[in-house]
């Protein structure tokens, strides 16, 4: 898909590809709350159980997917990441790690989306900053950027008011990284479901933080 020897035509593409790869995920949360809400079901208030739920009947489910996609694209859940030669393991595992054709090319193209579950108190709060985002912008990250760009998607489990969630995340993201952050935590889109916000670092990082209420699904 890339490979391109026009860098412009590369960039197209490459964005392309992220763009569709959060297009995917919108879709695919909103399909999931719907069709809870229409056959009765509920999720459990835990983060990986949603994950694998959406993981298995959405993302990387081929017959949906393919409703939504139109390049090739695999949402694999739990990969190992970042192999520390010193100790023979490795230093962290991917919530989502996403490939595409131009992976098979080079195995260091794919994009992360870090998955964090909201439900309005602090604990949870700083955990979507510290276990979270910092993965992404500590001094030694625990995951790998290939395209400048990664994915937050955060849970929310009740029902909060999303401007009061968003608020309260980017008070403290602002000052746990106030050497590292170029753009604050910022929304460039709102609705009554989700908000998309964005941030950047001066590791060049671009992050894409999609804030989806599913409370009405939550157990």
């Amino acid at each position: 898909m890339h490979g391109f020897k026009n860098t412009h035509l590369n960039d197209i593409s490459k964005q392309y590809v992220f763009d569709t790869i959060v297009d995917a995920l919108i879709k695919s949360c909103l399909k999931m709350i719907n069709d809870c809400l229409c056959y009765g079901e509920s999720l459990p208030n835990h983060e990986e159980k949603i994950r694998n739920y959406l993981l298995e009947n959405y993302l990387d489910n081929d017959t949906f997917k393919n409703t939504i996609c139109n390049i090739p694209l695999r949402f694999m859940p739990e990969v190992p990441e970042s192999y520390n030669y010193s100790s023979y393991t490795y230093d962290g595992r991917i919530d989502i790690k996403v490939i595409s054709e131009n992976y098979f090319i080079d195995r260091s193209d794919y994009y992360i989306v870090e998955c964090k579950r909201i439900d309005g108190t602090s604990t949870l709060y700083k955990k979507y900053i510290n276990e979270g985002v910092s993965r992404f912008v500590a001094d030694k990250p625990k995951y790998h950027t290939c395209n400048n760009k990664n994915i937050m998607l955060g849970f929310i489990v009740k029902d909060l008011d999303l401007a009061v969630v968003i608020a309260s995340i980017c008070k403290i993201h602002d000052s746990s990284f106030p050497d590292r952050i170029t753009k604050k935590l910022s929304s460039i889109f709102c609705s009554s479901n989700y908000n998309i916000c964005e941030s950047t670092y001066t590791n060049k990082l671009m992050l894409k933080h999609i804030f989806f209420n599913i409370s009405n699904v939550i157990m």
